[in-house]
């Protein structure tokens, strides 16, 4: 209680003081200067577009939050701006505050809160007739005037508090007075008006005598320090409301429009400039000029506002501004105070002599600087000077007319004495070594120059690898341990006494900008590619990671502890081992692009002090304390959610969003403050979840169900979270407990009913079933009983119908022999007739085995296959395998040993045993280009070949049936279908015709030949399978052709005199042939291969056919037998 009335009197004896205290102007203070400051625009200016600010709020949420002058809202996040509320578009009051975290707003007699998606909520309405005119906020309160009565509301209490505003007219003649500022001390309220200053007492405002009736714009009230300060139409005054005798400067001379304060110092802003109070000097400094050129001192400071990193927004008439204090750090000697000779970007480069005196140069003139920024020497020169090296007591200069040496002391000029073709050059570049050797080029041509004897060498433009000429030197520079170390555009060379080494490495790193050599001996190379950085006691090099992506280099700088990098954005400290430990740039007092390329001194340790040349001075830093330093906290700030593309937030501060709908769409975008558009942003879902990245500041989530998630943010996988947004989604419907339960009941109600019925139905169906099982029971009996009379009477009459068949055909055989040789003489027309006769007969007696033809008459395919595949129905349907088959009719082949039953029983028993359940075969039957293919398709297991010693495969026995008939099989098999084709000749009606002529032909040969003759053409024949059977494309083709006979006669002549088909005598040699090498020891594979095989699982199978056991148990059986 003594506090707030020592606050109040106080401040009437301050302004009944009459605030009658010194201006002081433009004093220099410790923390800020006139010119060497640095302010950042907000990003969007660099692209052309301003936002004036009438006022600016910074937000908890760590954005900041712009109301320009048509009205409109707008939230910066540090990446862009978004526009929130729209005052212009709804046609709505420019009427706003900020308090409470939250906009407010006025419509006549009422008062609405600015919600995040843009909507507002009405939360006050006065009197009727009342017509707000003026709305402003202190801290948590809002405070109103209609020009009658002063309004205060608290937003969090929602308490109104109503001040009538007669006090104010009674000491005014004034028909009309302004509120223009309001602040609360202790629990009264300080209002500023344009006629004077009013303090509440009670419901009562007295007037301060001593503001008499001049204009009050803004008022300050600093709660730690216990100071108001007062802002006028000349300045504000700074008021302690504990010791009001003492005095205090004005600060600034014109009208006050904006006033804050940070840990350094007040900050006030006018119409005519913007000026700092510090609270460690107790001085004013009007800010005049930015580093970079921005004449802040020039420009109306619409607001003013600090942020909790202790810098400063500032709104002015060309746009938003930010100032970090961190920039103290960085000591600059700007352009103002070198003088008006230099000009930037005209720096080219910085030296430290031995007692740590500073070198600069700019196009004409040389500087030297004793105690920065302070003591700065110039020294104007009529030459151009395009370098320069530091000697004893003299400065040797590179100019465009030669080298000079410059006597500092004397100020005086001498040109080196050279020869005259070297003397005239232009000479770029210059250093001298620790042996006070001179060493300076051209462009192309390198020299040194020994000042002591007067001494020139030319080392010309050939000294480069002969692959890189012409090369352009970069630069020279002194390193300790060599002589001097040449840069070149295609990489660096090393100068020891007269020898030049190419490091040949560094050509990979493209144009050579600097080099330094690390506390650990690694050289580090910064170069147009990056920055490198050998491997200590080994081989190769590192690339460095870049403090950001495709920064550009300037110059490297080692110290006891590792190196710094001065780049494109900014100041980077790096550990011995290439790790970044620290980086500086914007907006903490550096600014993008200003460091001048190779213009950092070496440190002079143990010395603290960092130089650094830049387009805009000089750039000094204390090394210990920039390491040492806090950096203001990275903030992530959520600038605004979308739910299914609708805007529900911008810029709140609660980051907790609950019942969203069921299945939305949430896009959320993201910023980082302050203004720190280089850091990346990530997220993850959960503590357990993938950081991922955020491009571009936006965050998407697919649509999430049920359940409360967290998203965590943060700038670097690595870090720590820095911001976390609780989202929760409500259930839908289906999930609610109305409908759980309208679920459960309907689910029980529909198992009663399903009980009930099934029992009805179970009882009516056993009596059902019982009636037809009796009735069928009876039936099965009875045909039980028929079916067995009928197959006892089948099973005879089958065996009656096989023996006269037999008997009739070889019966018919005998005679239609006889007829063999009347037959030739028959007519034409009554020929074809006894022909077909004779095709039958044969092939019935082929099917009944009484002849052995080796080509036989066609049969019909179709035939047989229809008769088998009706055979096969019951087992397939016992299997529940569906068979189809379609043919041709009339589909005859040639076929060279009847096999037709066993080959075609083999096929369908092995498609049935591959196959599954339910599953359909296919057989087709077709004639293509004189051939009969029958095709088989099933998606049954795959087909597989080869064959055990115990049981051969089935697909082996279908290719041995398949030769032994003179036909071809052609397998196909894959995961998900089988398919088997098997081709024979078609029998066309020439070939019939030409088989009952063989066959005639061959009776007659046979019977018409004597014995002696028959017998010589048999041994001819069995000495030609003597001679070729192990030729493996032997067989009854290449026997009829040595022999000038056909196949068929070949077969039918050598079958009637040697009672087996050639194929089979053929084959019997052979196996006899393999036998005898099995048991002379030889493999099975040698064997079927020497013998006329060319598969030696065919060559197992045709083996086990013959002798009835596998070769490998045959010469095992023999060996037994020969022991034993």
């Amino acid at each position: 209680m003594f506090r707030y009335i020592a606050s109040y009197w106080g401040l009437c004896f301050a302004l009944l003081a009459g605030w009658n205290t010194e201006f002081i102007s433009g004093a220099t203070a410790a923390a800020l200067s006139r010119d060497a400051n640095t302010f950042y625009a907000l990003p969007n200016q660099a692209q052309g577009t301003f936002v004036v600010a009438q006022d600016l709020h910074v937000s908890d949420a760590g954005g900041v939050w712009l109301h320009d002058i048509h009205g409109n809202v707008h939230y910066f996040d540090g990446r862009r701006l978004l526009l929130a509320y729209s005052a212009l578009t709804r046609g709505e009051s420019h009427l706003l505050a900020f308090a409470g975290q939250q906009f407010w707003t006025v419509v006549e007699n009422e008062v609405f809160r600015i919600l995040g998606d843009g909507t507002r909520e009405s939360m006050l309405q006065l009197a009727a007739g009342t017509e707000i005119k003026r709305i402003g906020a202190y801290d948590e309160y809002l405070w109103l005037s209609d020009g009658k009565s002063f309004y205060t509301f608290d937003v969090a209490s929602e308490e109104l508090d109503v001040y009538p505003l007669d006090g104010l007219y009674q000491h005014n003649q004034s028909s009309q007075i302004t509120i223009n500022h309001a602040v609360k001390v202790g629990r009264r309220w300080v209002l500023a008006t344009s006629s004077g200053s009013y303090l509440s007492q009670g419901r009562q405002f007295t007037h301060l005598t001593a503001s008499k009736k001049n204009f009050n714009s803004k008022l300050h009230y600093s709660t730690r320090r216990n100071e108001i300060l007062v802002g006028t139409g000349a300045g504000a005054v700074l008021v302690n409301l504990v010791d009001a005798t003492t005095t205090k400067p004005f600060i600034g001379n014109s009208n006050v429009t904006a006033i804050t304060e940070n840990n350094d110092g007040y900050w006030v802003g006018t119409e005519q400039g913007l000026y700092f109070y510090s609270f460690a000097s107790g001085k004013v400094v009007e800010l005049a000029n930015s580093v970079d050129g921005i004449p802040i001192g020039a420009l109306k400071i619409h607001a003013l506002d600090s942020d909790r990193h202790n810098g400063i927004w500032i709104a002015t008439s060309r746009g938003v501004f930010y100032h970090s204090s961190f920039s103290q750090h960085f000591l600059r000697t700007v352009k103002d105070q070198i003088g008006n000779e230099f000009d930037a970007p005209g720096l080219g480069k910085v030296e430290r002599s031995q007692d740590g005196t500073l070198w600069f140069m700019s196009e004409n003139t040389l500087y030297r600087q004793t105690d920065a920024p302070s003591a700065i020497e110039a020294f104007p020169l009529t030459l151009t000077i395009n370098d320069f090296a530091l000697g004893k007591n003299v400065v040797w200069l590179a100019t465009d007319t030669g080298l000079y040496q410059f006597d500092w002391q004397a100020n005086r000029t001498q040109k080196v004495a050279l020869s005259y073709e070297v003397g005239h050059r232009s000479f770029d570049h210059i250093e001298i070594d620790d042996a006070q050797t001179l060493w300076f080029s051209d462009g192309f041509y390198l020299f040194n120059y020994i000042p002591e004897h007067e001494a020139l060498k030319s080392y010309g433009n050939q000294w480069p690898v002969s692959q890189y000429l012409p090369s352009a030197i970069t630069g020279l520079e002194k390193m300790a341990g060599i002589s001097l170390l040449v840069r070149t555009a295609h990489g660096v060379y090393i100068v020891k006494g007269d020898r030049i080494q190419f490091e040949r490495h560094a050509s990979a790193f493209g144009s050579s900008i600097d080099v330094a050599q690390g506390p650990d001996g690694a050289f580090w190379y910064a170069s147009a590619y990056g920055v490198y950085k050998s491997i200590p006691r080994g081989n190769g090099f590192q690339r460095v990671e870049l403090p950001r992506a495709n920064a550009l280099p300037a110059c490297l700088i080692a110290e006891p502890h590792g190196v710094w990098l001065a780049s494109s954005v900014g100041l980077t400290f790096y550990t011995k081992e290439g790790l970044i430990e620290r980086h500086f740039g914007a907006p903490l007092g550096l600014i993008n692009n200003e460091f001048v390329a190779n213009s950092c001194p070496e440190l002079n340790w143990p010395s603290n002090q960092l130089v650094l040349g830049s387009r805009y001075g000089v750039v000094q830093v204390d090394r210990q304390a920039l390491l040492t330093s806090s950096r203001p906290d990275t903030q992530i700030t959520l600038s605004q959610v979308k739910v299914n593309d609708r805007v529900i937030s911008t810029g709140q501060t609660e980051a907790s969003f609950t019942q969203l709908p069921y299945g939305s769409s949430v896009s959320m975008l993201v910023g980082v403050l302050p203004l720190s558009s280089n850091q990346n942003v990530f997220y993850r879902l959960g503590d357990s979840g993938e950081w991922q990245y955020a491009e571009n500041g936006q965050v998407t989530l697919t649509p999430l169900c049920c359940n409360t998630v967290t998203l965590q943010l943060t700038n670097s996988k690595d870090g720590e979270v820095i911001q976390s947004v609780t989202l929760g989604f409500a259930k839908p419907w289906y999930f609610t407990a109305k409908a759980l339960i309208a679920v459960l009941a309907i689910v029980i109600i529909m198992l009663a009913f399903l009980t009930y019925w099934h029992r009805y139905r179970r009882a009516q169906n056993k009596s059902e079933l019982n009636s037809q099982l009796n009735s069928r029971t009876a039936k099965l009996n009875q045909a039980t009983d028929n079916l067995l009379v009928e197959n006892q009477l089948l099973a005879r009459q089958i065996e009656v119908d096989k023996q006269l068949s037999s008997h009739w055909l070889l019966s018919i055989h005998a005679q239609l022999s006889k007829l063999v040789e009347p037959l030739q003489r028959l007519e034409p027309m009554t020929k074809p007739y006894l022909l077909g006769l004779f095709e039958d007969l044969e092939s019935l007696s082929a099917i009944h085995r009484l002849t052995d033809n080796q080509t036989l008459p066609g049969f019909d395919l179709d035939l047989v296959i229809r008769t088998l595949v009706s055979v096969w129905q019951a087992p397939l349907q016992a299997h529940r395998v569906t068979l189809e088959y379609q043919g041709e009719a009339n589909a005859r082949i040639e076929v060279s040993h009847f096999n037709l039953d066993a080959l075609l029983n083999t096929l369908l028993l092995n498609l049935v045993t591959r196959s599954h359940m339910n599953q359909t075969l296919t057989l087709t039957l077709r004639i293509q280009s004189g051939f009969v293919v029958l095709s088989s398709l099933d998606q049954g297991d795959s087909v597989k070949t080869g064959a055990s010693d115990d049981l051969p495969d089935l697909l082996d026995r279908l290719r041995g049936y398949v030769e032994e008939s003179g036909g071809e099989i052609i397998v196909f098999s894959s995961e998900y279908l089988n398919k088997i084709e098997l081709i024979w000749p078609q029998a066309t009606d020439s070939m019939k015709a030409d088989a009952i002529d063989d066959a005639v032909t061959a009776y007659l040969e046979i019977h018409q030949s004597d014995d002696s003759h028959n017998e010589c053409w048999l041994n001819k024949v069995i000495n030609l399978v003597e001679t070729h059977y192990a030729d493996a494309t032997f067989g009854t083709s290449l026997a009829a052709k040595k022999l000038y006979v056909s196949e068929r006669s070949l077969q039918r002549r050598f079958k009637l005199l040697n009672e087996q088909t050639f194929t089979e005598y053929l084959t019997e040699v052979r196996l006899t042939k393999a036998s005898q090498r099995l048991l002379a020891g030889e493999k099975i594979a040698d064997v079927a291969f020497a013998c006329g095989f060319n598969d030696a699982s065919y060559f197992s199978l045709r083996f086990k056919q013959y002798f009835g056991t596998s070769p490998s148990k045959y010469v095992i059986d023999k060996h037994d037998e020969l022991v034993n």
